[in-house]
């Protein structure tokens, strides 16, 4: 490969109804050897984003990120967020800049659509709080589904994977948070 320039690098938006094969077949590629645990044969986890970043470098997809545009209820209020599902980059383009491409991409998105919150569930969060993502303490309610069947709605403490950047001041702290479907 040559050398890397990240101005090359080309972000699209895409809805997941305008996606076509070859775009599957690479998010099937790209989606199972960053989660092999997650992902085999269908290019979502638990349920479609709304929409994807996808990164592509000289036409090859290299990271991807979804999207899950809904509305979440904080102490019963409604609150419009972006949900960050399956951030992902090859691994050969790791530590280059991309997965921040693509986050600040997606905030970009997030205020053109006056959604004031993003949020994140994330095991590994150091990318997350270079970007000012704040963990929160707080309790969780969600729809859960495990192999294509909801089961459950389960509650519990999100505190060490719950990353929250919003445009606005909202302090969701010790707040009850719904969110109103699957967590993402």
């Amino acid at each position: 490969m040559n050398e890397f320039d990240l101005k090359k690098l080309r972000i699209r938006r895409k809805q997941e109804c305008d996606l076509n094969n070859i775009d599957r077949d690479a998010l099937k590629k790209i989606l199972s050897k960053s989660f092999p645990e997650c992902f085999s044969d269908r290019i979502f986890y638990k349920q479609l984003p709304t929409m994807r970043l996808m990164a592509f470098y000289e036409k090859r997809l290299i990271g991807q990120v979804g999207i899950d545009h809904r509305v979440i209820s904080v102490d019963k209020a409604p609150y419009q967020i972006f949900g960050i599902v399956d951030l992902c980059v090859t691994r050969e383009f790791r530590n280059r800049g991309i997965g921040a491409t693509l986050l600040t991409t997606l905030e970009n998105l997030a205020n053109q659509c006056k959604v004031n919150h993003v949020l994140a569930f994330a095991n590994r969060q150091e990318l997350y709080q270079k970007l000012e993502y704040h963990q929160v303490k707080a309790n969780c309610r969600f729809l859960a589904i495990e192999d294509l069947s909801s089961h459950s709605v389960i509650e519990r403490d999100e505190s060490k994977t719950l990353l929250i950047k919003s445009a606005v001041d909202n302090d969701f702290t010790d707040k009850a948070i719904d969110l109103l479907g699957h967590l993402f």
